[in-house]
């Protein structure tokens, strides 16, 4: 019998483990091949500790994938295909009929499925436990790097699901046929939709592992935006949670207060004097109904990515957050000491697109852009995508760059088109890894700092 993820210091006998669950479980599938159908979702064959109960169970999952029958002599072939012949002297098909012989009862086949898979996240335990002993020795290795990793692997076998890195064609083909159905239910939007019709009906909602951009000169509303976008999620019962490096939750909250009851920000943080009893009344109203919404802000600064990152997989475990936005990027700092700016930016992004993928949610970022869109004129203060401030792979990482344009600002009154531009923001969308690129019109508030959509006004 082969000893898998083990070392010279550890003791073989005290690997968890139990054969004789493994037998039964495989009897259980030779007996009754539904099994696959309660078990698949559960067990990969990785899990299994001996390794030729691994290959049975490698074999009845792509016999089950492929629709064909699951039986002692169509399991033998699969064996066979793969040079397997024997089990400790005895002949395939004498071990499979000897692992009929030892299932207890295929009605319990779940219930051990999921002791099997409790004893492979111990010897995953103990794997990654001595992996850092071994690394926590080694003085070269950054203990940041060493901490995050430790931090992702445990999260790894912690999290319900046991995702599968390499996937068969018909079950990615059945995902994908899956999106299709559930987009074309929900009027074309696949993914998360974040309030602003305009902005979805392009995107189709804020996809599941997608990294997304929003970048901004200063006063152009990135804030408002992230906000406005949350509020509108939450609204509809989506958790999120917000990173503020740069704002105070008590601030976040006020603007808050101010798009869900449109008094003015100024008004509700006493720069306009005393509020009269009147708005009182609607502030407290909306006051309560925001206080149901589920979001939930850090506002710490300087955190790094590794704190960013920790902190983002317990509210996923706690809260199942569906969203994570971050205000803003270029103020994280990363886990090591890097030679300039630009690279240390670079590290985190690549490591904000991979939390993404780890935690199966959107992952959306502030950024500043540079002062080049300053020194242009007239239309051509628009930003581009090369005025990512500190950009580095900031753009190759994005699978979303989004880019904020306030004509206004720039005391322009009417566009290029002869359209007035007051009160109007435009969304440029810069890189769309899964759709069209184009600028959207839309209606900003300032005095409510709130984003809404637009029909025909510009």
């Amino acid at each position: 019998m082969a000893k898998k993820n083990t070392n010279e210091y550890v003791d073989y006998n005290q690997i968890p483990n139990d054969l004789p669950l493994e037998r039964d479980i495989l009897g259980s599938i030779l007996v009754n091949p539904r099994c696959m159908g309660e078990i698949g979702q559960v067990l990969t064959e990785n899990m299994f500790y001996d390794r030729f109960n691994e290959a049975i169970y490698r074999v009845c999952r792509d016999l089950d994938a492929a629709g064909q029958n699951i039986d002692l002599f169509t399991v033998a072939e699969g064996l066979k295909k793969n040079e397997i012949k024997e089990k400790e002297g005895k002949d395939v098909i004498q071990y499979l009929i000897f692992l009929t012989e030892q299932c207890v009862s295929p009605a319990n086949v779940f219930e051990h499925s999921m002791i099997l898979r409790s004893l492979y996240k111990r010897r995953e335990m103990i794997r990654i436990g001595y992996e850092f002993q071994t690394m926590g020795y080694d003085k070269s290795v950054d203990l940041s790097d060493i901490l995050q990793k430790a931090e992702s692997d445990l999260y790894s076998i912690s999290v319900e699901d046991n995702r599968q890195t390499v996937s068969r064609m018909d079950n990615i083909m059945e995902d994908v046929m899956m999106r299709i159905h559930d987009a074309s239910m929900n009027g074309g939007i696949a993914g998360l939709e974040c309030g602003l019709a305009s902005l979805d009906n392009v995107t189709g909602g804020w996809r599941k592992s997608h990294f997304i951009v929003v970048a901004a000169r200063p006063a152009m509303g990135k804030t408002a935006f992230l906000l406005s976008m949350a509020k509108n999620m939450a609204d509809k019962g989506h958790p999120v949670l917000i990173f503020s490096l740069e704002m105070s939750k008590n601030d976040l909250g006020e603007r808050l207060l101010s798009m869900a009851s449109e008094i003015s920000v100024s008004k509700i943080n006493g720069q306009q004097g005393e509020i009269s009893h009147l708005d009182k009344i609607i502030l407290q109203r909306q006051s309560d109904i925001l206080a149901k919404d589920p979001i939930y802000i850090d506002d710490a600064s300087d955190l790094t990515i590794y704190e960013i990152a920790t902190k983002a997989r317990q509210m996923k475990r706690e809260c199942n957050i569906e969203c994570l936005f971050i205000d803003y990027l270029q103020l994280m700092k990363g886990n090591s000491k890097y030679n300039n700016r630009e690279q240390e930016v670079s590290s985190i992004s690549r490591s904000l697109k991979q939390l993404a993928k780890e935690l199966d949610i959107p992952v959306i970022a502030l950024s500043q852009l540079n002062r080049a869109v300053e020194n242009r004129s007239g239309e051509n203060k628009k930003p581009l995508l090369s005025d990512l401030r500190e950009s580095g792979s900031i753009e190759q990482d994005a699978d979303m760059v989004l880019l904020l344009h306030r004509p206004e600002y720039y005391g322009m009154e009417f566009d290029e088109n002869g359209d007035p531009t007051k009160g109007r923001a435009d969304v440029i969308i810069a890189k769309n890894r899964s759709g069209a690129t184009r600028t959207l019109k839309m209606r900003f508030q300032s005095e409510f700092t709130k984003f809404t959509d637009v029909e025909n006004e510009f």
